[in-house]
């Protein structure tokens, strides 16, 4: 028996090394990725799961392409870059704190109150 059913890319359960593409995506991403998926799928629109999980995870620089860079260590140098540029690194006593630099503030106050 086959039974179609209609998730979001965002939703879907990805195993193997398509896990390791995923984690680099934001919501963005899948949205811009499941609309290229779709119109990749003309005919019909359906992709099975191993056919999904296998784009994602051997057609690394395809994702990549449909998100706009060259190849997807461009999209994961990108990425890391731009995490770093919203780190914050402080010493508070003898621990070191990494916190995210739009609510350093607050999360500085709720860690020395303790």
């Amino acid at each position: 028996m086959i039974v179609y059913s209609e998730i979001s890319l965002a939703d879907f359960k990805f195993w193997g090394g398509a896990v390791d593409t995923v984690e680099e995506l934001t919501w963005d991403d899948y949205e811009t990725l499941e609309f290229a998926i779709e119109e990749m799928c003309c005919d019909n629109g359906m992709i099975s799961e191993t056919e999904l999980n296998d784009l994602i995870w051997f057609e690394r620089d395809w994702v990549a392409n449909v998100l706009g860079y060259n190849s997807f260590e461009d999209l994961m140098e990108d990425r890391k870059s731009d995490w770093k540029s919203k780190l914050k690194i402080e010493n508070v006593s003898r621990y070191t704190v990494i916190v995210w630099s739009d609510n350093y503030e607050n999360i500085l106050c709720n860690l020395q109150t303790y």
